[in-house]
């Protein structure tokens, strides 16, 4: 009986969806987002360290572009924040571990997303908010910025729908469902 017990016992510890996502969620809110949401237009690197509160590891320079990334690792997976500057000022931010949102039937709302909608527009369609993954800030007189938002697949994460802003209009539209 005891035999028993303690292969129950390991088989329920097994199955139990504990903290390793909590984790994961933690991670991902405290040091990608919230960090990522705290990069804006035009903050110099040294902005951009002290809100990482540690040196970029210098990913390329070409001369005009600098790229940096800050790495921290959740549930055993290596992740970042990259900040590419130009004239020292940051002009695009993008991060690999984004945020928990989906919606369902993609596959359907997808083809009623089109250009010069607004985002809340977009939102409408899908149902949900959308995952704001990269930002890009023009740095030249008259740009424009473009955001970045991806609606995940609930049914299959992987799967998404992606939809770029410029002057909170639809740009551009691509899918992976």
């Amino acid at each position: 009986m005891r035999y028993w017990g303690l292969i129950l016992l390991l088989f329920c510890t097994a199955c139990r969806r504990d903290g390793s996502d909590a984790q994961a969620l933690r991670c991902n809110a405290e040091i990608g987002i919230a960090n990522f949401d705290q990069v804006k237009k035009s903050l110099t690197y040294e902005n951009v360290r002290s809100i990482f509160k540690q040196e970029g590891e210098l990913f390329s320079d070409n001369g005009v572009t600098k790229i940096y990334k800050w790495y921290y690792v959740c549930s055993g997976l290596k992740r970042y924040v990259q900040c590419q500057f130009q004239n020292g000022q940051v002009t695009l931010v993008a991060m690999t571990l984004t945020r928990d949102i989906c919606a369902y039937n993609l596959s359907v709302n997808y083809p009623k997303v089109q250009h010069g909608m607004t985002y809340a527009q977009v939102k409408h369609v899908f149902g949900a908010d959308g995952d704001n993954f990269r930002n890009d800030y023009q740095y030249r007189p008259g740009g424009h910025d473009t955001r970045y938002y991806r609606w995940y697949n609930c049914d299959a994460p992987a799967k998404y729908a992606e939809v770029w802003f410029s002057a909170d209009t639809v740009v551009l539209t691509r899918k992976l469902l």
